[in-house]
């Protein structure tokens, strides 16, 4: 199955914009840049990862998920923040220390309740 390339990112006005890389542009103030005629502040645009939470939404990097994590054979509580690493070729989720731990995400209880840029707080 094709993955779809989908991204987001935060308008000056502060409302989120989904929109495909084709659909965006840059200009010549470092400050802004466009989804169609969209102002959007730079440094806010995210990937769709692919995955689904377990309400059917799609998860995207900046997302902020509580979740189970395996590990070593233990299921773990979690929240974090959702990243990626060229490195590890992996998703992986951001805990409150800045620590990225690269673990299976237990399908059945991932759930994003807000991402870095709405809700700082729940990080």
């Amino acid at each position: 199955m094709k993955r779809e390339i989908r991204f987001r990112a935060k308008s000056l006005e502060g409302e989120l914009i989904y929109f495909e890389l084709h659909e965006s542009r840059k200009c010549g103030d470092p400050e802004v840049f466009y989804v169609e005629d969209i102002p959007c502040e730079p440094g806010t645009e995210e990937q769709f990862i692919g995955l689904l939470d377990k309400q059917g939404n799609e998860i995207y990097e900046g997302d902020i998920l509580d979740c189970t994590l395996w590990h070593d054979g233990a299921n773990l509580p979690h929240r974090g923040e959702m990243v990626y690493s060229n490195t590890h070729c992996s998703f992986g989720t951001k805990n409150e220390a800045g620590i990225t731990l690269f673990c299976k995400h237990n399908v059945n209880t991932r759930e994003v309740i807000g991402n870095i840029h709405e809700n700082p707080e729940l990080k």
